[in-house]
């Protein structure tokens, strides 16, 4: 998320924050060299800029998969979505994204919202 951010504002100062915040993350070594474990931590636990970069990267998935196949991921195609946003978040901050609550409720609430729009664009289209 942060390296999309930084590519997508590198010419502003804060592109240039976002970039020097992940070469900083990729600098750090590991402590023994071997394999990490990863502290979890759930949508709920993460900042409200955190939250709202998750929000963005999801919704865009979603978006581009809900027009593609004209219906919500199901289990399979859910889970290698949540496997790749777990690969996105220890890369970028290190921790493990653990499945809870809160973000059921932020996947629940993307997907309606994305068929809203999706229903609004056709509708636009169909005119």
């Amino acid at each position: 998320m942060l390296e999309k951010y930084s590519k997508k504002y590198a010419d502003k100062e804060s592109g240039q924050f976002a970039q020097s915040i992940l070469d900083d993350l990729r600098a750090k070594p590991s402590p023994d060299g071997n394999e990490e474990e990863y502290e979890e931590q759930t949508y709920a636990d993460f900042d409200e800029d955190t939250q709202y970069e998750i929000r963005i990267w999801l919704r865009e998935i979603l978006f581009d998969y809900i027009c593609r196949k004209g219906h919500e991921p199901e289990n399979k195609q859910r889970q290698k979505i949540i496997d790749r946003l777990n690969k996105d978040t220890t890369d970028v901050f290190f921790v493990r994204f653990k499945i809870d609550e809160s973000f059921t409720t932020l996947w629940n609430e993307l997907v309606k919202e994305v068929q809203i729009e999706i229903a609004e664009l056709d509708a636009e289209d169909a005119e």
